[in-house]
């Protein structure tokens, strides 16, 4: 129910093109790695992995945001680069708040890439 609460919300922000969500891991593992992935949603509670251990596999994609029932690890997730951490329940004008944050950081992201390009 949870998962397919944030895929309802997600869905209202056009900005995010979902290409999928799953209950196992394991099948997302072998989705990210065939697909571009720009952006995570993960919860601490996953069958056979933690989302932490998910995100140490997946370092790469630049966008990791946690929504999960479990406040304390919320410090432990940061030092994961994540960008968000959302205590459930979730509520739209928090995920607002988490888009936000998502655009100012692409943003950016692609600003340094262009100054990157131009100067080398």
């Amino acid at each position: 129910m949870a998962r397919l609460k944030v895929v309802s919300i997600a869905r209202q922000f056009p900005a995010l093109h979902i290409i999928g969500h799953y209950s196992s891991p394991t099948i997302a593992l072998s989705i990210v790695e065939k697909e571009t992935i720009d952006i995570l949603f993960l919860d601490i509670d996953m069958p056979h992995i933690s989302g932490m251990e998910f995100r140490r596999k997946l370092m790469a994609i630049p966008v990791c945001v946690f929504i999960t029932s479990h406040p304390e690890h919320a410090v432990e997730s940061f030092e994961l680069d994540t960008l968000d951490f959302i205590v459930k329940p979730l509520r739209l004008e928090r995920f607002q708040q988490t888009m936000k944050r998502i655009e100012e950081f692409m943003e950016i992201k692609e600003k340094a890439n262009l100054f990157e390009t131009s100067f080398g």
